[in-house]
Formats: structure tokens, sequence, C-alpha cells
């Protein structure tokens, strides 16, 4: 196990499992940590703050941005680099709300993941998307952001819509259970006190899996 007061890392198995604070930690550090473990089955990045620009207005609230000149900075394009090169599955939350993003970019891709458990509302206990497709993506909230730091979301929203293959965004809270297997590794999402999933999410959607057979709504398959 490796430790640092806002970065640690050790391997469940044959895969790599690092958390990360979303505010103080180094992104250089991060991306070398993220690349370190060549061997690694998977590799799972958790953050509290999302990676992926959020369609929001707090969009700087992001792993690379706010105090990494809003995403554009070395270490906000070395991170995501790595996590394309290795094919991280980046897992989040912050936004109070579920949302799924699958990049595909010249080095590779990754995939994350946005849970929400702020379970305050009978109406949150849904799977149902708000937006599922990519072209939807930065355009629900832009109205929302200061016409001051307009220019900054849109070039952070063309950053990340360039290789968007699929996404999801939902305002659905509840839990998560995650499979991981040779053959992928996928994400259920039971909404509200749901004894059962609504929704599944592959989280490596460049493998073969098993469950692609089965009869749980996969993201990215129904476009």
């Amino acid at each position: 196990m490796k430790t640092h007061i806002s970065l640690f890392s050790f391997r469940v198995d044959d895969d790599r499992w690092i958390f990360c604070d979303f505010e103080r930690v180094d992104l250089l550090e991060v991306a070398r940590e993220i690349e370190s473990d060549k061997d690694a089955r998977y590799v799972f990045l958790v953050t509290h703050g999302p990676l992926t620009a959020p369609d929001a207005a707090s969009f700087r609230w992001r792993l690379s941005g706010w105090k990494n000149k809003g995403g554009c900075g070395r270490g906000a394009q070395e991170l995501f680099e790595a996590v394309s090169r290795r094919r991280a599955i980046v897992l989040s939350g912050h936004m109070h709300w579920t949302a799924f993003f699958h990049n595909e970019n010249p080095l590779g891709g990754y995939t994350e993941l946005t849970v929400n458990s702020v379970w305050k509302s009978d109406e949150l206990a849904t799977a149902e998307p708000v937006n599922d497709t990519p072209a939807q993506y930065g355009l629900r909230r832009r109205d929302k952001v200061e016409s001051w730091s307009l220019k900054e979301f849109d070039a952070a929203i063309a950053f990340y819509k360039e290789g968007l293959k699929e996404y999801f965004l939902g305002l659905g809270a509840g839990h998560y259970r995650l499979e991981v297997s040779d053959d992928g590794v996928l994400a259920f999402f039971y909404p509200g006190a749901a004894m059962e999933p609504a929704r599944t999410f592959n989280l490596t959607p460049t493998r073969q899996s098993r469950a692609m057979a089965n009869d749980q709504p996969l993201r990215g398959n129904d476009d």
C-alpha cells in the first residue's frame, strides 16, 4: 500500500485501487500512480469530485478543475492521458446525481460513474435519464453559468465532449453495486430503496462481457 496525505493506493487481488483528494492532490502524482501498476487487470480511481467536467454551474468543482487552471494545466492534461492509456474506471460523487461517461480518444479511453446516495425525496427514486446522448452533454445547465466563466465552461465541455461515446445523466439517488470479473466491470444502480437494479452501466465497454445478454439495460447498447 502506498500512502500520502491526499493520495493512497493498494491492490485488491488483480486490481489497483487509487483514492485521492479532489482539492489538494498533486495531479501529476495521481497520473504517475495510475500508470505505475502495469500488470493490474483494472485500475479504479476513486475521488469525491468528478474527473469529467459536469454539466453544471459548479463545473470547476472537479478533480482537474478549480485549483488546477480550470482543468487545462499540465497536471490535468497528464491525468487525462494517464486514465486514457490505462483505460481507468473513475468512481466519483459530489454532484448529487447519477452520471455515466464513456470516453474514447487516440490514447485509449476511460469510463466514469458519478454516484448519488442523497435520497431526500421519493421523486429521486428513479433511474430515468434527464439526458442520455453525447450531443446533450453541456447543454442542460449552460444558462446557469456566470457570464464571466462561460468561456471556461465551454472549453471544458468541448474538451471532454470530443471523445464522448456514451453519456447518461439522471437525478436519481440510491445505492450501487459493482460486479468485477475477468469479463469486465458492471455497475448496478438501485434507485431509492429498490431491492432490484433498475439500470446497469458497463464500465468496461471495450471488453466482452457475459452480462451483455442479461435483461438489464446497458448504457450505450440502446442508442
